[in-house]
Formats: structure tokens, C-alpha cells, sequence
């Protein structure tokens, strides 16, 4: 596996491979490995993805030890279900699922966070979901404004209608759980 290490971390210094940043410290993980598995953790892109499948090969052209891709899962945490359906098609593996309550965001009281504004889930702001982003009486929102101990509470400018209400599905799965601390 040492081999597979030194692969993947020449092309995250490359640029090649974008790991993940470990909340706001300097810490970037690109992989992971234990006894004779892997984890490999990237920013959902074209170039990583492909970057990452040319690794693997080179590992197996080096080495003659081959991942098996079929038995592989990808899982996305915060990325849209079609971005990751056309990822599992191109790699060959299947997509895996995480229970939604792996995720838990530390948020502290929710007092000093703009709900659809700030980027507190750490992949980008949630006024990209435009439709919700926009139907919401207050833009700028805080999150204490939009939970509490009993759950989520939305106050739209109108009906969010059926198909709206889809969206918002997906965005209470996509925000995972969420608990708010006193202070």
C-alpha cells in the first residue's frame, strides 16, 4: 500500500487530486488506508475522479495488484445525487450510502450563522438550492432562526408547492443532523 500512498500523494501535490480540509486548520486528507483497505477522500470533480482511477491503475501496472473497482463504493457528502450517479457509472463502482446521522454539523447556538448565506456545512453556501434560497421570507435568516430543539421550522413567502417540496427534502438530507449548544 505503500506504493498506492506514494501514487496518490504525488498527485494531490500535483494539484492533480484535491483532498478535503479538515474544518479551518491546514489539515488536507486525500486518503486513508487500514490493513489492506482504502479510503480516499477528494472534492467531487472530473479531474480528481479521473486522476484518482489513473493511480489505481499505475498502483496495479507497478505493483500487479489490482483494486477491484466493482467492489468499491462513492459516497458523497454534500454533492447532488446526479453528480454522483454519473461518477458511479463512470468508475464502475456502486454508490454508497451513509446513514444520515454520520453527519453531525457543529454549529455552536446558531446565533452568529446566515442560514442560506454562510458556508457552515463546509462545501459552499445553501442559497445555491435557489428556489427554497429565495422563497424563504427572511434571505438572511440565521440558522437558530430555522431550528430548534424540535426541529425545523420554515416561514415561506408562500405555498412551496410539490415540487418545492422535494427540494426541501433534500436539503434536510443534505444538512444531516444538526444540534445547536447553548452558548
Amino acid at each position: 500500500m505503500e506504493g498506492l500512498h506514494l501514487l496518490l500523494k504525488a498527485k494531490v501535490e500535483a494539484g492533480l487530486i484535491k483532498g478535503v480540509k479538515v474544518g479551518n486548520s491546514n489539515v488536507n486528507i486525500s486518503h486513508l488506508f487500514y490493513a489492506d483497505d482504502a479510503i480516499i477522500v477528494a472534492d467531487c470533480d472530473r479531474v480528481s475522479l479521473e486522476n484518482t482511477l489513473a493511480a489505481l491503475n499505475e498502483f496495479h501496472d507497478m505493483s500487479g495488484l489490482k483494486i477491484n473497482v466493482a467492489k468499491s463504493h462513492l459516497y458523497g457528502i454534500g454533492v447532488d445525487d446526479l453528480i454522483i450517479d454519473s461518477c458511479v457509472i463512470d468508475m464502475g463502482c456502486s454508490k454508497g450510502l451513509l446513514p444520515s446521522n454520520v453527519l453531525r454539523a457543529k454549529v455552536g447556538n446558531g446565533q452568529s450563522i446566515l442560514f442560506w448565506k454562510d458556508n457552515w456545512l463546509g462545501n459552499g453556501s445553501l442559497k445555491e438550492n435557489g428556489r427554497l434560497f429565495h422563497l424563504d421570507v427572511n434571505e438572511d435568516c440565521l440558522l437558530a432562526d430555522r431550528f430548534d430543539t424540535e426541529g425545523w421550522k420554515w416561514v415561506w413567502k408562500w405555498d412551496i408547492g410539490s415540487r418545492n417540496t422535494g427540494k426541501l427534502e433534500e436539503l434536510i438530507t443534505h444538512i444531516g443532523e444538526v444540534s445547536l449548544s447553548d452558548s
